[in-house]
């Protein structure tokens, strides 16, 4: 089996985090050669797709097994769905351990905690975990599916890897906290279970949601998720001026602090907005954002939004910015679209996309102006690019739309 490096060389990086020293881990992504998990630890069997390691899957309790590999992704289409019911078929039976032949090895002195040891005294009982292996990006982190050794969800554990994924999971911590003071009647929450912090590092746990219930459907959908963005954005809403908001201030604040190999494409974004009159008073309603609500961090089930990844949570945004970020991200990993159509297309579809949660038509250019200087402005400042994110190069798909949306304002208001 081939594999790649980079992703090989994550595992291993992951190992000192989730099971420091003096634990020793052993990493062989190929072919198995001990016929069995360690005897003074644990042991994961390492799931590929394409040859690249995507998901560990604990072994020495089939229903643990079989249960992270149901649940270790959200499904986008049938197709996906029934991967994962294969996956955790192949588990149950024993089967899994045969098919893919990749292991990683616990080996620890007695009394060495694991991260599993350190979720089972924050959850009060026993546990095993998962680990999902996402893409590389900058704000990539262990996602840990936490299960019973019967087989039984118990959670979703988050865990920083450095300074930006460890603000990330208190932030989300922190964000989970708010949301859970309040009700809603269009979407659910996950709980917050744990939060703290372990090896130097931020963790938390959270409840899992039914994800795997019956999915209402695309119409019915739709309008929860209009829904279900208007009850975020009753978060502390008011009205103010656009480009008074710390929204506003904090991206350009943001793209002017960017390290200095990045500094000409944060000036193609300042200069692209440059004919922007931002003298003139916009006044739009501001409150609450998801900040990446995104098609994989949602399903519609039994008339309810179930939203998760809550680690972008903020206020002071302006009404609407989930629902252009959602456009955009569903045309770029629903439709398969090329980030810069996929980017010309929000453009034009804006104040339709924006109507839908009420944002007028004559404010919509300023708002996707504001939401996408606020995009280019988290991707560049991450340094995205680097870490091997898709979307890290904005300025070959972000700043020509953002041009065209910033140039027609200023034709369409003319002298300011």
């Amino acid at each position: 089996m081939t594999t790649d490096a980079s992703a090989t060389g994550y595992l291993s990086d992951l190992a000192d985090v989730l099971w420091p020293a003096p634990a020793v881990v052993s990493l062989d992504v190929g072919v198995d050669d001990t016929g069995g998990a360690a005897t003074d630890g644990a042991s994961w069997t390492v799931v590929t797709r394409r040859g690249q390691p995507k998901l560990l899957v604990p072994r020495g309790s089939r229903p643990a097994a079989a249960a992270v590999a149901r649940h270790y992704s959200e499904p986008k289409n049938r197709a996906a769905a029934a991967r994962n019911r294969t996956l955790a078929a192949l588990f149950s039976t024993g089967l899994g351990d045969t098919v893919f032949r990749g292991r990683v090895h616990l080996h620890r002195p007695e009394h060495t905690e694991t991260v599993a040891e350190m979720l089972s005294s924050a959850l009060g009982e026993p546990c095993c975990v998962g680990l999902h292996i996402g893409p590389p990006r900058a704000n990539r982190k262990p996602v840990l599916t936490v299960v019973s050794p019967e087989g039984a969800v118990l959670g979703f554990a988050k865990v920083g890897v450095n300074d930006l994924t460890n603000a990330l999971v208190a932030a989300e911590a922190a964000a989970l906290q708010e949301l859970g003071r309040s009700s809603y009647t269009s979407m659910v929450v996950p709980s917050l279970l744990h939060a703290g912090r372990w090896n130097g590092a931020d963790v938390l746990v959270q409840s899992p949601l039914p994800v795997w219930g019956r999915r209402d459907d695309a119409p019915v959908a739709t309008s929860i998720r209009s829904r279900a963005m208007l009850e975020v954005a009753a978060i502390g809403r008011h009205e103010t001026d656009l480009w008074q908001t710390t929204f506003w201030h904090a991206a350009l604040d943001r793209l002017r602090a960017v390290p200095p190999a990045l500094a000409s494409a944060a000036a193609a974004v300042l200069d692209a907005v440059s004919v922007v009159a931002t003298n003139a008073p916009t006044v739009v309603g501001v409150g609450a954002w998801h900040g990446d609500w995104h098609p994989s961090n949602m399903a519609a089930v039994g008339g309810r939004l179930l939203v998760w990844d809550w680690e972008r949570f903020a206020g002071g945004a302006p009404v609407g910015v989930d629902a252009l970020h959602y456009s955009l991200q569903e045309a770029i990993t629903v439709r398969g679209l090329a980030p810069v159509d996929a980017a010309a297309e929000l453009v034009r579809r804006a104040p339709q996309v924006l109507g839908e949660v009420g944002v007028p038509a004559t404010a919509s250019g300023e708002v996707t102006v504001a939401y996408l200087v606020h995009l280019a402005a988290r991707y560049l400042g991450d340094d995205q690019a680097a870490a091997g994110g898709r979307l890290g190069d904005v300025g070959h798909w972000l700043v020509p739309a953002l041009g065209d949306v910033a140039r027609s304002l200023s034709v369409d208001r003319g002298p300011q």
